[in-house]
């Protein structure tokens, strides 16, 4: 009998967690919305850096940019989330 309640409680559990809704997705899409929002995620980071971005993130940024206004959404993110990651603070290695 107790293996049989223990199941039923393991059941329970599982049950209650799938009903919890879940946060809502986070959906990136090839817009302008969101070249402007990594855009801004860029600059930011630009601002708040002790040192000025390398060359490349400046490049990187500035055609995102431009290929963002030109319509070429897919080619302005990738250029801009390339700049993201090259200006984003790397965690140490232990």
């Amino acid at each position: 009998m107790k293996p049989f309640l223990i199941a039923l409680a393991s059941c329970a559990i599982a049950l209650s967690a799938a009903a919890q809704p879940a946060p809502p997705a986070r959906v990136t899409t090839d817009s302008t919305e969101y070249c402007s929002h990594l855009q801004e995620r860029v600059d930011g980071m630009a601002r708040d850096s002790k040192s000025p971005p390398p060359a490349e993130v400046r490049s990187l940024t500035q055609e995102g940019q431009r290929l963002c206004e030109d319509g070429q959404t897919r080619n302005g993110i990738l250029h801009l989330r390339r700049a993201f990651i090259l200006m984003h603070p790397s965690e140490p290695k232990r």
